[in-house]
């Protein structure tokens, strides 16, 4: 599947187009915005994934993806799973390697919330500034702060600061590229340029190693080439030189 920032804009153009929607009192005119108003969960979002009348930021959250690349292609982009449960989603992302504390247009953020443990509300992030997170959500209100139970879709915007948020969760087509490639051997301490760059980038996806990608082959780079020997490079000796066998040995695990 190939990803481009067309995907960003799509998800929230369908995300934009649904503000406005309210829950509805009843299982009936699921599909209007505003006909059929009440507070008892009813929405076509929750109808779309087999649900009746369930907490539903989370199925709106999936229902913007869905619509925006079709259901399977949607899935995909959520790495595999559409769920009601705004925790399970939080789950996957972490299980994916697809989560931190650095918000991206286009990310899920989670908040905490007093039902349970874990993520109660999910929205979609549409901008980040240098201090605030913008976004449109499912079952909250237009008030400030967090409402996981509002009953509709608005347009929000907290502090990045806000104590509320857990993290964000970065859908396949919000995370840096994935065609990063094994650089050539050899190279070693006192090297400079791209391939100590590329080498870099390898060692922190592959150990999270935490390198500056500063393309200077120094000390600190020299000891996380220790590290991917000692764990995947067999017969190596481990010297901290990116050599022939240890370039086989990454090249096999940054697919």
């Amino acid at each position: 599947m190939i990803m481009s920032s067309n995907y960003v804009s799509k998800v929230i153009k369908v995300a934009s187009g649904e503000i406005g929607y309210v829950e509805k009192k009843s299982n009936a005119f699921l599909n209007s915005k505003k006909i059929n108003a009440g507070y008892n969960n009813w929405t076509k979002y929750n109808k779309y994934f087999g649900f009746g009348n369930v907490y539903w930021c989370a199925n709106g959250y999936c229902w913007f993806f869905a619509k925006a690349y079709g259901k399977e292609e949607g899935k995909k982009v959520l790495y595999g799973i559409y769920s009601a449960s705004c925790e399970s989603l939080r789950q996957n992302f972490i299980k994916h390697k697809a989560y931190d504390k650095k918000p991206r247009k286009g990310d899920a953020i989670f908040f905490e919330g007093s039902r349970h443990s874990g993520a109660n509300h999910i929205e979609l992030v549409t901008k980040v500034s240098n201090s605030r997170v913008y976004t449109i959500g499912c079952n909250t209100s237009s008030g400030n702060g967090i409402d996981d139970n509002g009953g509709g879709v608005y347009k929000k915007s907290y502090s990045l600061t806000y104590d509320k948020i857990l993290g964000y969760g970065h859908p396949l087509f919000t995370v840096e590229k994935t065609t990063l490639s094994a650089p050539k051997p050899i190279l070693k301490k006192g090297n400079s340029g791209s391939g100590v760059k590329v080498l870099q980038k390898c060692l922190n996806k592959i150990l999270n190693s935490k390198l500056e990608v500063d393309g200077e082959f120094g000390e600190k780079t020299k000891n996380a080439v220790i590290s991917f020997q000692k764990k995947f490079v067999k017969n190596s000796k481990n010297d901290g030189i990116y050599d022939s066998i240890t370039y086989k040995a990454m090249k096999s695990k940054i697919k």
